[in-house]
């Protein structure tokens, strides 16, 4: 169904499978290039489209709102989501998430020209911070 849906702006999703997040990853990376707003409570879809765009190198460049909320335990974001470049974020809020840096030098995603507010509740670097 994304793939009808050029335009959309902002995507919720709770409690999906890792193979269902991959498959929406893959589809919002390839359809929805004006995703403004990510939200995902207890799904590992947010770590998918981070890292698909980190990998490519280009940046998320119309994301405005990222919000990751792990109710149900920790959900991670990888070393590759947490280099993603997120130069229009306003808004950052990460509550119940495991950030898995790979480098000392890393930090919490690149190019945050826009951020006016970061939320982090009961975040753990299983690794340690950089």
């Amino acid at each position: 169904t994304l793939t009808r849906m050029p335009n959309l702006k902002r995507f919720r999703t709770h409690r999906r499978s890792p193979q269902a997040a991959g498959r929406r990853a893959t589809a919002i990376e390839t359809h929805a290039k004006q995703l403004a707003v990510i939200d995902a409570t207890d799904d590992t879809f947010a770590d998918e489209v981070l890292s698909s765009h980190s990998g490519s190198g280009q940046p998320l460049a119309a994301l405005m709102h990222l919000r990751v909320n792990g109710t149900l335990g920790k959900i991670p974001l990888s070393a590759d989501a947490l280099d993603a470049a997120l130069p229009a974020a306003a808004t950052i809020a990460l509550s119940g998430v495991e950030l898995w840096f790979e480098k000392p030098e890393a930090a919490l995603f690149r190019e945050l020209h826009a951020v006016r507010r970061l939320e982090l509740h009961g975040v753990r670097c299983p690794q340690g911070m950089p």
